[in-house]
């Protein structure tokens, strides 16, 4: 899930990166919206424990791929 969620955040960060390398500060909703949407999805995160690298419970499993 760890892949979800640099998705999710990782996007929304380049914008924001480069948005201030151009020096486009025209406006400061976006910056705002950028950190509450980065903060809420962190929160989010962790708070159902989805820190995890494992897309799936069986996925990597040997036993899990034989037993179809």
């Amino acid at each position: 899930m760890i892949i979800l969620y640099l998705c999710f955040i990782g996007f929304p960060l380049v914008i924001l990166i480069l948005k201030i390398k151009v020096k486009e500060y025209d406006d400061p909703k976006l910056f705002i919206w950028i950190i509450i949407w980065v903060g809420a999805c962190s929160a989010f995160w962790y708070y159902m424990d989805w820190y995890t690298w494992d897309v799936g419970e069986g996925l990597f499993d040997p036993n899990f791929i034989w037993k179809n």
